[in-house]
């Protein structure tokens, strides 16, 4: 059985566009661990929105993949501190967290969300801009 040339492409295109997909790590090169938050504008639908995620945790010297997917139409966005130092790596970008435990927030830039959820407070993230045609990128804390 002869396999078209047509479908031999299609099937080749989708499988190197599925190996080239957005990765963005943290590495971690402080002495102590940093903990880390991290935000992703989802703009494939409309009206896109928010999300944010945490908290995860990278230990001194290790490095951390946050993201694996990130569409041409998201943004991207980190908070992160160290707990001995208070160190900070923030931003502009305010977007909620919840304070103790670990969670996902849809809406994370939105006041009614908060109202809903009291336990959740507000962070200043920092955007990542990425370099057109960039896939894969590391941020060192």
């Amino acid at each position: 059985m002869k396999i078209p040339v047509i479908i031999l492409f299609i099937i080749f295109n989708l499988v190197m566009v599925v190996s080239a997909a957005s990765q963005i790590s943290f590495k971690n090169n402080n002495p102590e661990a940093v903990y880390v938050a991290f935000a992703q504008y989802k703009g494939d639908t409309r009206p896109g929105y928010w999300i944010t995620r945490g908290w995860f945790t990278v230990n001194s010297g290790k490095t951390f993949t946050a993201f694996e997917t990130i569409s041409p139409n998201d943004s991207i966005a980190y908070w992160a501190t160290t707990l001995l130092s208070g160190t900070v790596f923030e931003g502009k970008k305010q977007l909620l967290v919840h304070n103790d435990e670990k969670f996902m927030i849809k809406n994370a830039d939105k006041e009614w969300v908060l109202k809903q959820h009291p336990q959740y407070e507000w962070r200043n993230f920092r955007l990542i801009r990425m370099k057109p045609g960039t896939v894969t990128g590391t941020i060192k804390l």
